[in-house]
């Protein structure tokens, strides 16, 4: 009878067991193939991995740049949508009761309070308000004396029947109260409505020529407050 031989190992019997190398063999085949599927798994187990951190990150990413204060143009825009709010807000705790007063009201809850346009208003305080003085004078005077002379004109039409029945001065009583005043006393009556406060409304601001920006800025919010506080009182 023939002699079974291992083929690897043809001097050892086949009757004698199987060959401990063949076995070897195929153990070492078998592992080689679960070693590759294994990596084939986790491979694709890191790709999932990789996949799921870079999602992460997109997220964090996004929800970052939406807490971050806007720039540019959304800051311009988040900054006017701020101030008309407070605008508004503002517009209901003032009383305006002549078109001077509706224009300070107005200047005061549409001006911009960012320390840039505050500066530059500063900065624009005039240092020599006289020099200026005479100019708005002239200008007050001339729409100023007509008025005058017409409210006299009124003054004399009602009280001249009265004038003619009781004065026997008539010619004093029509020097004091009739629009043939001189000029220079018109003109005098008209500077006292100009310097009387409560008509021209002004706030006088005093600011040396020499004043540094500290001074021009507490000026500023010297005006303002002024401007506050007779509107609410208005």
């Amino acid at each position: 009878m023939a002699t079974l031989l291992c083929r690897r190992h043809p001097r050892t019997s086949a009757r004698d067991g199987p060959c401990w190398a063949e076995e070897e063999f195929k153990w070492d085949q078998g592992g080689k193939g679960n070693s590759a599927a294994n990596a084939k798994v986790e491979k694709a187990a890191e790709h999932a991995r990789k996949k799921a951190d870079l999602e992460r990150l997109k997220r964090d990413d996004e929800a970052a740049l939406l807490s971050r204060p806007p720039k540019g143009k959304q800051k311009l825009s988040a900054q006017a949508a701020k101030r008309d709010a407070k605008a508004q807000t503002k517009a209901k705790s003032f009383t305006a009761e002549n078109i001077d007063d509706a224009i300070d009201a107005l200047s005061l809850v549409t001006e911009k309070t960012d320390a840039a346009s505050k500066g530059s208003k500063a900065a624009d305080i005039e240092r020599h308000p006289e020099r200026r003085f005479k100019a708005a004078f002239e200008a007050f005077k001339e729409r100023r004396v007509p008025e005058l002379r017409k409210e006299m004109s009124f003054l004399w039409e009602d009280w001249k029947d009265e004038a003619y029945a009781h004065s026997a001065d008539l010619a004093s009583l029509h020097r004091a109260q009739n629009p043939g005043l001189r000029l220079q006393q018109v003109q005098d009556l008209a500077y006292k409505d100009f310097r009387n406060p409560t008509r021209t409304r002004s706030t006088k601001v005093h600011l040396n020529y020499d004043a540094d920006k500290g001074a021009r800025m507490a000026a500023l919010d010297s005006v303002r407050s002024g401007k506050e506080a007779r509107l609410r009182d208005a």
